[in-house]
């Protein structure tokens, strides 16, 4: 892939950021590089070699689902400082 400016400010727009000339020039270097180095790793020989999506091995910790009796709601809401019959009355945070 071959960086240009309209490149540069394809990403930095995408971003939400202003560049200056010195930024752009610095962004068109690095974006190089990076390119550069993609190219590296495209060259690696990944025969053989399982996808994964993450570095180490991820497992949920998971229980068994157990019904158990439920609360009493009367005393759920004794404790709270404000509430109605069925529910605490918080500050309104939405207009």
């Amino acid at each position: 892939m071959k960086i240009t400016e309209e490149l540069i400010a394809y990403v930095a727009d995408l971003a939400q950021i202003e560049l200056n000339d010195a930024q752009k020039s610095l962004m068109f270097h690095e974006l190089g590089q990076i390119l550069g180095y993609m190219d590296v790793l495209n060259t690696t020989d990944t025969e053989g070699i399982e996808p994964m999506t993450h570095v180490f091995p991820v497992t949920n910790v998971m229980r068994p689902d157990v019904v158990t009796g439920a609360y009493d709601r009367a005393s759920l809401l004794a404790g709270a400082p404000e509430c109605t019959d069925e529910a605490f009355v918080v500050p309104r945070t939405v207009g």
